[in-house]
């Protein structure tokens, strides 16, 4: 007489999706052999206890052993839910007879998804090496661990996640700091955006990205030219001198400013205009920088006529925003030209004329006054 036994393992249902799904397995016992078996059991590591009817099986029979299983957080990472069983009997002289092993396979069908939400403090700047704190809030709000978790920034060379691993709805803060640059100022806003990354157990060559997160900070911009024009010479007395205009611009704002350049408003002389030379580079200015254009006007005998010779001039440049212009300088120059002294046919006239005026009229009172006592004298 022989004795040999069968067992077929099965699951149902075939796919879990979530911790704590219920998979009932079945195992079915068949007595091959030609003697009737009993105290069938059987042995699978998954459970502590399988179920098995008591009664014997003849042979050609079968009978039903049972088990139920509840999916955990480790079979929804692994991607599946596999295990292998044997079946034992005894024969009716006390011989244990031991089956074939057998597998059952159930699909954990896997959901990884991540979620980030980006934000920045503080929302505003107002210059170049302001700090902005960064947040990310990174949630796994899939169904399987994801590891390996990081932020990919573009504009941060490195963000700071507290734990590489998140389960199944944990999250996360990571965080970074930037500086802000000349160039973000001068944008008026710093705008980047980021993703999380992580990856499966089952997996892990594949990553899980996150949809993307912006945060945006706005620059209060604050652009600003002044200009100053001086000249070297603050009185002209004659026709032929020469005045040399020095026009001192700066940025003074926080932006930088292109295409820098000075503008004339308004001349009073008579000759023509100073033509005014700025540098060929620097034309482009950054908060604090500056540059010095020049001008020259030489003075004609018309010019003499005047009072003073007005000159005045704007300057100007492009950020971001629009074109921009400082308030207009000037620079006067007094004209003082020589005074017509009497008898002499020079002309003077001014202050140097009044002088060379009051010392003849002295001069001449002097003389009468000599005139009237040699006078006296003589009648004496």
């Amino acid at each position: 007489m022989t004795s040999a036994i069968g067992l077929v393992k099965s699951a149902s249902p075939g796919t879990v999706a979530a911790v704590g799904d219920t998979v009932t397995y079945s195992f079915e016992v068949e007595n091959q052999g030609n003697q009737t078996v009993h105290g069938i059991t059987v042995d699978d590591p998954m459970f502590a206890s399988v179920v098995c009817p008591t009664s014997p099986v003849a042979p050609g029979d079968h009978t039903t052993c049972t088990a139920s299983y509840s999916t955990t957080q480790a079979d929804l990472d692994a991607g599946s839910i596999s295990n292998t069983a044997t079946a034992s009997a005894l024969e009716l002289s006390g011989a244990t007879v031991t089956s074939d092993s057998s597998t059952a396979t159930v699909t954990a069908t896997q959901a990884p998804h991540l979620t980030l939400v980006k934000s920045a403090s503080p929302t505003s700047v107002a210059a170049k090496d302001d700090v902005v704190s960064y947040s990310f809030h990174v949630t796994n709000d899939g169904n399987v661990t994801l590891n390996g978790i990081a932020i990919d920034d573009p504009m941060l060379s490195s963000v700071n996640c507290p734990t590489a691993d998140l389960a199944p709805s944990d999250d996360e803060i990571c965080t970074a700091s930037y500086t802000v640059t000349q160039a973000d100022v001068d944008a008026g806003s710093i705008t980047n955006t980021a993703t999380a990354a992580g990856a499966t157990t089952a997996d892990p060559g594949v990553p899980v990205i996150s949809p993307a997160s912006t945060a945006a900070v706005s620059v209060v911009q604050n652009a600003a030219l002044t200009l100053t024009e001086t000249s070297d010479i603050h009185t002209v007395t004659g026709g032929g001198q020469v005045i040399t205009y020095t026009f001192h611009v700066v940025n003074g704002g926080n932006v930088t400013i292109t295409g820098v350049a000075v503008q004339p408003q308004s001349f009073t002389g008579t000759g023509t205009a100073p033509t005014i030379v700025c540098p060929a580079s620097p034309t482009s200015l950054a908060p604090g920088d500056d540059l010095t254009c020049t001008a020259s006007y030489t003075v004609v005998a018309s010019d003499l006529s005047l009072s003073s010779i007005h000159d005045s001039a704007i300057a100007t440049g492009v950020v971001t925003a629009g074109s921009i212009a400082s308030t207009p300088a000037a620079a006067d120059v007094t004209v003082d030209p020589p005074a017509v002294i009497i008898g002499s046919g020079l002309a003077q006239t001014g202050v140097t004329g009044f002088l060379n005026g009051l010392a003849l009229g002295f001069g001449l009172v002097v003389f009468g006054v000599a005139l009237l006592i040699r006078r006296r004298r003589r009648e004496a």
